[in-house]
């Protein structure tokens, strides 16, 4: 059983990123790494640290977009599992060990979710579940959290809506929200280990920050999405709690794009 780490960046600065990352070189583990080039940029130099190690893997494709170079390394992944990354992850040895012994004792399937250090205040299910029919209140996993099973993406050809996340103009997150929505709607397994995995050194995440406009866009969508029947009141009751007339508009907004843009981001509809 191998596991593959996907890692996902851009341009010099990411790789200056990558650089600091802590990839342990351990049996079974290896790591392919998508640094987008930008559009007219030229492919930035490789650091020898990169060059000499066996089990790193690189790929430079043209363009921008976070869920455009994940949809890459999916394509190009060839391990039997592969664990979702960023340039602000870090690993260690005991870490991958523990998910490895945790893959391959349990024999997971489809989507697994796990937990990360650095996440902030985000609060974490305390047991392992079933994630199959909807997420636990106040739970949403992170991109940098799931582990996939190599065939639940090859056989259910399993992709990132290249409308969502950072790089997209109009939707600034909620890549993962969309990623779940449809494996939950072509029947895939997804379930929560409540084990540590890595430690996201970059600070707060996207979701996290203070929202900006593609970011209030985004959380419309997703309540669009993941609540027919409710996402206008759950609009509302965020836009109240923000007060915010503007994030209210925005969310709207997102809404109505994402129901423009179905054929686009539903899996499901022929």
């Amino acid at each position: 059983m191998t596991l593959q780490v996907l890692i996902a960046t851009l341009g010099e600065e990411g790789l200056r990123r990558l650089s600091t990352m802590s990839l342990p070189e351990i049996p079974g583990v290896k790591y392919l790494v998508s640094c987008q080039t930008g559009r007219d940029e030229p492919m930035p130099d490789v650091p020898y640290f990169f060059i000499r190690r066996h089990d790193i893997d690189m790929i430079f494709p043209p363009g921008r977009g976070l869920s455009a170079n994940r949809n890459i390394l999916l394509r190009a992944a060839t391990g039997d599992y592969l664990l979702i990354a960023d340039d602000d992850m870090s690993y260690t040895e005991e870490q991958l060990k523990a998910l490895l012994d945790d893959l391959e004792k349990n024999e997971r399937k489809g989507i697994i979710a796990y937990r990360v250090d650095g996440a902030g205040d985000k609060k974490y299910p305390a047991h392992a579940m079933s994630l199959d029919r909807k997420m636990p209140r106040g739970y949403s996993p992170s991109s940098v959290e799931l582990v996939i099973k190599l065939d639940t993406i090859k056989y259910n050809y399993l992709i990132f809506c290249q409308l969502f996340g950072i790089g997209s103009p109009i939707l600034g997150c909620g890549e993962e929200d969309v990623f779940l929505w449809n494996a939950r709607r072509i029947n895939v397994h997804i379930e929560y280990v409540p084990l540590t995995i890595g430690t996201h050194t970059g600070g707060l995440s996207t979701g996290q920050r203070p929202p900006t406009r593609p970011v209030w866009r985004a959380r419309g969508a997703v309540l669009y999405l993941t609540h027919p029947r409710t996402w206008r009141l759950r609009i509302l009751r965020q836009a109240m709690r923000a007060k915010s007339f503007e994030a209210m508009r925005l969310m709207f907004y997102g809404a109505e794009y994402t129901r423009m843009n179905m054929d686009y981001i539903d899996l499901t509809v022929e």
